[in-house]
């Protein structure tokens, strides 16, 4: 596959679609996370999430690529007891190679992952 080099046209990257062809994000409900588990697997791009902490203490929820804790870390959520973060990444997302592990400090977690299976359709 050829590519043209960069700086790349807007809203492409090599091996990537166009980000005016992206379908929408779904909302992939993580349920309620009480423990260390995978929330999805397979590619897919990233778009952002809503949590809520309903423990009755501040803490984290990290947020891997991979189908454990030994992958990269996507990032953290933080937030203090009982209160929510919302993140909402750039209109290409965030490739997720493997698949979405989370790990919490405090229990209970709730809220949802936005993701598009990648490539779209898959």
């Amino acid at each position: 596959m050829s590519h043209p080099a960069p700086p790349y046209p807007p809203g492409t990257l090599p091996g990537y679609p166009a980000a005016d062809f992206l379908p929408p994000a779904a909302a992939y409900t993580i349920g309620t996370v009480t423990s260390a588990r995978t929330i999805v697997s397979g590619r897919y791009l990233l778009f952002g999430w809503a949590l809520a902490n309903g423990s009755t203490s501040a803490g984290t929820l990290t947020v891997y690529d991979n189908l454990s804790a030994d992958g990269t870390v996507i990032g953290v959520a933080y937030t203090a007891a009982g209160r929510d973060d919302r993140l909402a990444f750039n209109s290409r997302g965030i490739v997720v190679s493997s698949g979405l592990h989370v790990v919490p400090s405090v229990t209970p977690w709730t809220g949802s992952f936005f993701l598009v299976p990648f490539p779209p359709g898959a």
